[in-house]
């Protein structure tokens, strides 16, 4: 295995050097862009609000969460602020808040709500453009969004927060090292959304650990393009 990993490392870094200085920049390759559903109805989300901690406290502070005591539902002030502060766009600028390479944005990010006060129930994507949450379908009711995940039992969701990777946004560019910017870029957002979260007291869990099908079908995803890469069980209530 080890064999496998450093083989795969070595020619996606050679593959990388062949191309370097001769990357396409033409048609094709545009900055900052996003999936928008202009079909599907878009509840607007309040402006991220102060942190008021220091990075130091919240650094010091986070920990992934094993248990969650209640799936009490966010707000739109706490979605406003946690996807806003993380993942949401500088103003007047294409550029958001985590790095990516050559600024493709190539991850996409879906959240399922298993309930929740202020927002129906569903599936819904993150529009960074108009800081707005996307509603896109219900979440079938033979789905259990628990079994999406390989969590702790003792962790009752909120939410779940999904990454997915839209590989030709960036592929078009960087050929094959695309796939290691994509995960990285992942991993950029995952830590912004970990550290918010933690700044505003939310237990919250990376999981590696997903069914990938069930997933890529709940998403409506077009699997030749676009699959999940990550996923962060949220939670509302502080733990025990």
């Amino acid at each position: 295995m080890t064999f496998f990993i450093t083989d795969l490392h070595k020619d996606l870094r050679q593959a990388r050097l062949a191309r370097r200085g001769a990357s396409p920049t033409g048609e094709g390759i545009v900055e900052g862009v996003h999936k928008t559903y202009p079909r599907m109805e878009a509840v607007s989300l309040p402006a991220p609000a102060a942190l008021g901690v220091s990075l130091d406290e919240v650094l010091t502070k986070r920990m992934s969460a094993t248990r969650c005591i209640s799936s009490e539902a966010f707000s739109l002030e706490d979605l406003g602020t946690l996807l806003g502060a993380a993942l949401g766009r500088h103003s007047g600028q294409i550029k958001r808040k985590y790095p990516s390479g050559g600024a493709l944005y190539p991850v996409e990010t879906y959240l399922l709500l298993p309930q929740s006060d202020e927002l129906k129930a569903g599936v819904y994507h993150y529009n960074p453009t108009d800081h707005a949450l996307e509603r896109l379908w219900d979440i079938p009711y033979e789905v259990d969004v628990m079994r999406l995940v390989n969590g702790p039992e003792e962790f009752t969701m909120s939410g779940l927060l999904i990454f997915t990777n839209v590989w030709p946004r960036s592929s078009a560019k960087y050929g094959d090292f695309a796939y290691v910017l994509g995960l990285l870029e992942a991993g950029h957002m995952s830590e912004n959304i970990l550290l918010v979260g933690t700044a505003l007291g939310f237990p919250m869990r990376p999981i590696e650990g997903y069914a990938d099908k069930a997933l890529n079908e709940l998403l409506d995803l077009d699997t030749e393009k676009e699959q999940v890469v990550q996923t962060i069980m949220l939670g509302k209530s502080q733990t025990e």
